[in-house]
């Protein structure tokens, strides 16, 4: 039987199981590996490596599972795809684990997620250092960066966008050191950034490897949309390149059908209130007059009856519907109650009561 802890706390998004509990241990005065054995189950029956389990954890502090499950990514039944996420966890948004007490908040993020656009705060992968991550509200490029990198996540999939924006960051990096030749060049975009992430004079408290990479994050995320077009991983793979589909614009008009004269048409083809050309009266035959001599020259040297005859129409006279075979029972009807016999031997017929609104 496990006791249930006097203060309730909900867990982070993403949070760590070890850091939930951590949290729960530093509130109530418990040492961790003693709450940790409460709310831990053996990996194996004769394992000594201790896995966090949902029931438990539910039962010490008086959350359902299946809420427990939404932030504990340890606890989801099925498994999430690992690959999906980081190597190792971090801490998020400093504004958004504010409302969690009891300490610091441990979260692991998808690959996908770099800047809390909620507080404009840029996250990053995770560094060695553990500086206080920076504001964005001077670089607005940088979130409106990360919300077009959910936008290729939600169109190409995990794996293909974590590609893309590997290869986008790996791109960047290779100019990183290349002169730039033209006032447009992304590369003195980048040099500002760094200036605003990275003031001069507060580099020993300031630089990290996670700043580098806000730098150059928006072209990233562009050269990601380039790199995973369709077209382009059809390419990278060797295979041979399509041709471009015809746009709808680039396409000829549709050629027009002109009225033929009035000296032109036959006999059989006139024009109708509208001004339109009628129909041609129906004939024998059917088939266009090329059709009409190609049958003829197919047919030239044949017997008379093996020549295809015109298709010929049947009028079909519907089918009456079938009856069953054995007729169903007749309907249950419930007995009117037991009968009054008379002594003479005649049946007690009761008179039926008159409606009030007859009786008016």
């Amino acid at each position: 039987m496990h006791a249930r802890l006097p203060i309730a706390v909900a867990p982070a998004h993403h949070e760590t199981a070890a850091s939930y509990v951590a949290r729960l241990a530093n509130l109530h005065g418990i040492p961790f590996p003693e709450l940790w054995r409460q709310v831990s189950r053996p990996r194996q029956p004769a394992s000594t490596t201790m896995v966090i389990a949902g029931d438990r954890l539910s039962a010490v502090t008086g959350i359902p599972e299946t809420l427990l499950a939404r932030a504990l990514i340890e606890i989801r039944h099925p498994e999430p795809d690992w690959l999906a996420f980081r190597h190792e966890p971090q801490h998020g948004c400093p504004r958004c684990t504010a409302r969690h007490p009891g300490g610091p908040v441990r979260q692991l993020f998808p690959h996908h997620r770099y800047v809390c656009t909620r507080h404009r705060i840029w996250i990053g992968p995770p560094d060695l250092l553990d500086l206080p991550y920076p504001s964005l509200d001077t670089l607005p490029e940088i979130v409106a960066a990360q919300r077009a990198h959910l936008r290729l996540l939600h169109r190409l999939g995990p794996a293909a966008t974590y590609d893309a924006v590997l290869t986008g960051f790996l791109v960047c990096g290779h100019r990183w050191d290349q002169p730039a030749h033209d006032p447009d060049d992304a590369r003195l975009t980048w040099h500002e950034r760094v200036g605003a992430l990275i003031p001069s004079g507060e580099e020993q408290d300031t630089f990290s490897t996670s700043r580098l990479f806000a730098a150059v994050y928006p072209e990233a995320v562009k050269t990601a949309a380039l790199i995973g077009l369709l077209r382009w991983r059809r390419l990278a793979a060797g295979a041979p390149p399509r041709a471009a589909p015809v746009r709808r614009r680039d396409r000829p008009p549709p050629r027009r059908t002109r009225l033929p004269a009035p000296h032109r048409r036959g006999p059989d083809r006139a024009l109708d209130r509208r001004g339109l050309l009628a129909p041609a009266q129906p004939t024998e035959n059917h088939l266009p007059h090329r059709a009409q001599l190609r049958q003829q020259r197919h047919t030239q040297g044949q017997p008379a009856e093996h020549r295809p005859q015109p298709p010929q129409r049947h009028l079909v006279r519907p089918k009456p519907p079938r009856r069953p075979r054995h007729p169903l029972p007749p309907p249950h009807r419930p007995s009117p109650g037991p009968k009054l016999v008379h002594p003479h031997g005649s049946v007690h017929r009761h008179r039926r009561r008159q409606r009030q609104h007859l009786r008016r």
